[in-house]
C-alpha cells in the first residue's frame, strides 16, 4: 500500500519514526538497507526513560527532530508553490 511512497536515504545514526515519540500513532514505514547494518527497535517507554535520564542526548534529540519538522514545513511550502504554478 505504501509503493507510491518518497523514497529517501538516511544516513548514520538516522531516526526513522522519531515523530512517534510525540504521539502515540502508528506511522508505518519501510526501510531497506543498502548494506550491512544495526538496527534497534526502542519502545517508546524506554525511550523515555532514556530521554530522561540523560537529558544531553534528549536535546540531541530534540534538535534532530526540530531539524525534521522544519526540513516538512519547507517541503509543503515547495509543494505549494508547485502546485499553484501553471504549466505551459
Amino acid at each position: 500500500p505504501y509503493d507510491d511512497a518518497p523514497r529517501l536515504r538516511a544516513g548514520p545514526d538516522a531516526l526513522i519514526g522519531e515523530a512517534a515519540m510525540l504521539a502515540e500513532v502508528e506511522r508505518p514505514a519501510t526501510a531497506r538497507a543498502l548494506e550491512a547494518t544495526t538496527v534497534l527497535k526502542i519502545p517508546r517507554a524506554i525511550l523515555r526513560r532514556v530521554l530522561t535520564e540523560f537529558p544531553d542526548d534528549a536535546a540531541q534529540m530534540r534538535a534532530a527532530l526540530a531539524r525534521s519538522i522544519r526540513s516538512f514545513g519547507e517541503e509543503l511550502t515547495d509543494f505549494g508553490a508547485r502546485a499553484g504554478e501553471t504549466g505551459p
